[in-house]
């Protein structure tokens, strides 16, 4: 899984398993990435681009409906997108509650370029501690 917090989101893992595809797995993967960063920012750990984020979300569901063989509908969709970002910010917030803004930041350093959807994760989230 090439998920910029992977060691700390294998709890999220059987709810990725259920996607039908790999692109499905990898867009949900991407998902939780930005429920990271949505919680990063909150918690005053970075600056979230909250515009990219929204756009990269829709753009995220949109082409998850794609890859579905079943027809999921759009309600299904949002109540799984919203599943994986409040489980992806819990699991953030309890990094950052843990261990702080550096860890976590240092996390989204090393990761910077292994989201599967964004060239460089800096442009939806910027650390704003030293790693």
């Amino acid at each position: 899984m090439k998920n910029v917090l992977a060691g700390l989101l294998m709890a999220l893992v059987p709810t990725v398993a259920l996607a039908e595809t790999e692109g499905q797995e990898r867009l949900i993967s991407d998902l939780q990435d930005i429920g990271i960063f949505i919680v990063g920012h909150t918690s005053g750990c970075g600056v979230a681009n909250q515009e990219k984020i929204t756009n990269r979300v829709g753009t995220l569901a949109s082409a998850y409906k794609l890859l579905d063989k079943d027809g999921v509908t759009e309600k299904e969709v949002k109540e799984l997108f919203t599943s994986e970002l409040v489980a992806a910010a819990d699991v953030g917030e309890g990094v950052i509650q843990d261990k702080g803004c550096f860890v976590f930041n240092t996390y989204i350093v090393e990761h910077r370029y292994d989201m599967y959807t964004v060239d460089d994760i800096f442009s939806l989230y910027i650390p704003t501690s030293d790693p």
